[in-house]
């Protein structure tokens, strides 16, 4: 049986969007490469509140109209999920490209790299996440909240 996704005000998902995505590679720099308890376990909450903070949006109408396939949304949506993919598929490729440039000179210039395999893990969620949740952000973004919503000072 399959659920209504659950409306969210794009405004509470850009916060919600830009939270998660900020604080999980701050929480992984905190947690992996600062030694010192407390600055460690500030990481690990920071990694934690990142994903809580996905939670709403993962059921969300916005997460929907990216992640659906194109049979099941009306033409305003494919044109919305096209230009958010889009645009995410862009910013994905100049992230690698300065991610690649940054991985070929760190060394020269005592910069961090990933050595052990914590590193390379969190490397690897923080990019699914981006993955996953770039083009909902995107999306949020793009859309107004409706007018007359609970708490809308417009209307």
């Amino acid at each position: 049986m399959s659920r209504a996704p659950n409306m969210i005000r794009p405004s509470r998902a850009r916060w919600l969007l830009l939270f998660s995505l900020l604080a999980y590679p701050l929480g992984c720099l905190l947690h992996l490469g600062v030694d010192g308890a407390p600055l460690s376990v500030l990481g690990l909450i920071l990694i934690i509140l990142s994903i809580l903070a996905l939670v709403p949006i993962a059921r969300s109408r916005l997460q929907s109209i990216v992640m659906r396939g194109r049979r099941q949304l009306d033409e305003f949506e494919v044109a919305q999920r096209l230009r958010a993919l889009s645009s995410a598929y862009f910013l994905l490729a100049a992230i690698i490209v300065l991610a690649l440039a940054y991985a070929r000179h760190a060394d020269q210039f005592g910069l961090w790299v990933p050595r052990g395999e914590d590193e390379w893990t969190a490397l690897f969620y923080g990019a699914v996440l981006y993955a996953f949740f770039l083009p909902t952000t995107l999306l949020a973004f793009s859309q107004r909240d409706p007018l007359g919503d609970e708490g809308d000072e417009r209307a």
